[in-house]
């Protein structure tokens, strides 16, 4: 009986396998995939291509993968620097590199291949060494993969887009900073110049860094610390915690289920309106404004000549305005 019971069990291990890899054909099949892979166990990455090129050629530097993790380290000389490490057998999914007018793209190879029974002990990865010459235009996209920038790098411009993984990122400089995830968290050391940053689920945070900033999540919490310039933050259902080194220019914070902490230097002027639908509003300056019988709606002025305003509004969640 226990023999018999060990082969019931097999056939019935074997059958699922054969179901799964009968959808999995087509599913791929519909979505016009080239094929599968079925893999059992995994292993380590390995160096599979690396490529050079001249970074006095080049004024944008386009990267795209799907699973494969990128990082950006500083090169040295005049050359940009294109390591690709990918498990065993994965010659088939080196990307295509090519560069025109200026442009160097670098398309990863893998996005039409489906993996299934695979466990890997160590993730594919891309290391793109950028030397400090380079000053041009870099955009960064992967599907489930994670983006790093591990040195401090001055750029034209920054456009990251992570659709289901995390940016991180140590000191960036440039004229316009993006970053993007759905369903990941985008965290920078610093972060000077104009800064567009969203996730959907995820979380955002921001250590240091100047210049105007647009900053949004659906469910995920914001912070930022020791800014300025613009401001403008808002969550559906996540916290809103920012301080601010100067005020010079307008600050907005809305939330739908979150509460909003602010912090300014004391000495700043400016005007304030507040509304929190169901939620407290709480400042350091609450004689000098106004409330309604309420007490959900607050505005006034603080300092002399203010030259910029301050507004918050929340639906469900508190708003709190302090001095550093």
């Amino acid at each position: 009986m226990k023999k018999a019971g060990i082969g019931i069990g097999l056939a019935v291990i074997i059958c699922l396998v054969g179901a799964i890899c009968l959808l999995s054909a087509g599913y791929a099949k519909e979505k016009n995939y080239a094929g599968i892979k079925i893999m059992f166990g995994g292993g380590p990455v390995k160096l599979y291509n690396t490529k050079k090129f001249d970074a006095r050629d080049l004024h944008t530097i386009k990267l795209g993968y799907k699973s494969q993790n990128v990082i950006l380290l500083e090169g040295e000389g005049e050359e940009i620097v294109v390591k690709e490490y990918l498990r065993e057998n994965r010659e088939d999914a080196q990307a295509v590199m090519e560069v025109k007018d200026g442009i160097l793209s670098v398309t990863g190879n893998d996005s039409n291949v489906i993996t299934i029974f695979a466990f890997y002990v160590e993730n594919e990865k891309i290391e793109v060494y950028i030397p400090s010459s380079y000053a041009g235009a870099v955009e960064v996209q992967t599907a489930s993969g994670n983006i790093y920038a591990e040195n401090p790098f001055y750029f034209e411009s920054l456009d990251m887009l992570a659709s289901s993984g995390n940016i991180r990122c140590k000191d960036i400089t440039a004229k316009e900073i993006q970053a993007e995830t759905n369903s990941g968290n985008i965290h920078f050391d610093a972060a000077q110049g104009r800064r567009i940053m969203s996730s959907t689920s995820g979380n955002i945070k921001v250590q240091d860094g100047e210049g105007d900033m647009d900053v949004g999540t659906t469910s995920g919490n914001i912070a930022v610390e020791n800014t300025s310039g613009i401001f403008h933050a808002s969550s559906s259902s996540g916290n809103i915690d920012v301080s601010f080194k100067e005020i010079t220019k307008d600050i907005t914070a809305r939330t739908t289920s979150g509460n909003i902490r602010i912090e300014l230097p004391e000495k700043s002027a400016f005007s304030f309106e507040a509304r929190a639908a169901s939620g407290n509003i709480s400042t350091d300056f609450d004689k000098l404004l106004s409330y309604n019988k309420k007490g959900n709606h607050a505005e006034g002025v603080y300092g002399t000549n203010p030259q910029c305003a301050i507004r918050t509004d929340t639906s469900s969640g508190n708003a709190s305005v302090r001095f550093r």
